[in-house]
C-alpha cells in the first residue's frame, strides 16, 4: 500500500477518535459531581484540619471541564484503541496480533487494578501530608490542586500497574529474556526509584509507596515469564514427538 494511503488511513483514525472524544466528553460533564464527591472521600477525616478553596476565579469552570475531559477519555479509550488497532493489525503477524490483544485485555485489567490500589493508599497519603501541619493553623488547600495531586497519584499507579504487561509481551515476542532481567535486578531498583520519583508527587513518603509495588510487579514479571517460557519449551517438545503408527516399532 502507498504510503500516501497509509497516511490518509492515520488521518481518519485520528479523525473519528476526536469525534468520538468530544462526544464522550460531553456525556462525561453530567458526571463530574460524582467524581467530586469520590474524590472527597478521603479528606473526610481532616476536614476539620484542612479548607478545601477554590483559589482563582476560574478555577470552578475549569476544573470542571478537566473532569470532563479525564472522564471523556476514560469512555473513548476502548473505541480510540479500536480504530488504532484497525490502522496497525494489518502489518502485524499473527503471534504479534495475539501478543497485542493480550496486552490491551490485561493493560486495562491491571490500570484498573492500579487506579484502585493508588485511590486505597490517598488516605494515607493525605495523613502523612497533613501530619506536617500545625494543630493551631488552618490548611487552605485550593481544589484544583488537590484533584490534581489525586489524578497524577491515580495516574501514576495506573501506569506502573501496566509493568507486568509490558515485560510479558517483549518476553513473548522474544524481545527480551527472563534471565536479562534477572541480571538486571539491581538497576531495576534505581529505576523503580527514578520512576516513582517522576510519577508522585514530590515527597518520600508516596514515592516509597509506589516504588515498593513496582519492584514487586517486577517481580511477579520474572515469575510469568518463566512460567511462560516453560509452558513454551513443553510445547515445542510435545510437538517434537514423533508420531508413531500403532503396531509400528519406534
Amino acid at each position: 500500500m502507498p504510503l500516501w494511503e497509509h497516511l490518509e488511513e492515520l488521518r481518519w483514525a485520528i479523525i473519528k477518535s476526536l469525534v468520538v472524544l468530544f462526544i464522550t466528553t460531553s456525556v462525561a460533564l453530567a458526571f463530574t459531581e460524582p467524581i467530586y464527591d469520590i474524590l472527597l472521600i478521603p479528606l473526610a477525616d481532616f476536614r476539620d484540619q484542612i479548607e478545601i478553596t477554590f483559589a482563582k476565579p476560574l478555577d470552578a469552570f475549569l476544573i470542571k471541564m478537566t473532569l470532563a475531559l479525564l472522564g471523556g477519555i476514560f469512555l473513548a479509550l476502548p473505541f480510540m484503541l479500536a480504530f488504532a488497532w484497525s490502522f496497525i493489525a494489518p502489518g502485524l503477524t499473527s503471534r504479534e496480533r495475539k501478543a497485542v490483544w493480550l496486552g490491551v485485555g490485561w493493560g486495562v485489567v491491571f490500570f484498573a487494578c492500579g487506579v484502585t490500589f493508588g485511590y486505597s493508599l490517598l488516605p494515607m497519603c493525605l495523613k502523612f501530608l497533613v501530619a506536617f501541619g500545625r494543630p493551631d493553623v488552618q490548611q487552605l488547600w485550593p481544589l484544583q490542586v488537590y484533584i490534581a495531586f489525586c489524578f497524577r497519584l491515580l495516574l501514576g499507579f495506573g501506569i506502573v500497574f501496566q509493568l507486568p504487561v509490558i515485560l510479558n509481551i517483549l518476553i513473548r515476542l522474544d524481545l527480551v529474556t527472563v534471565e536479562t532481567l534477572t541480571k538486571g535486578r539491581p538497576y531495576a531498583v534505581i529505576i523503580a526509584f527514578v520512576i516513582a520519583a517522576i510519577l508522585t508527587p514530590p515527597d518520600v513518603f508516596t514515592q516509597v509507596l509506589m516504588a515498593l509495588p513496582l519492584l514487586a510487579l517486577f517481580e511477579i514479571s520474572l515469575i510469568t515469564g518463566r512460567w511462560h517460557k516453560r509452558k513454551q519449551a513443553d510445547s515445542e517438545d510435545d510437538d517434537a514427538l514423533p508420531d508413531y503408527i500403532e503396531g509400528d516399532e519406534p
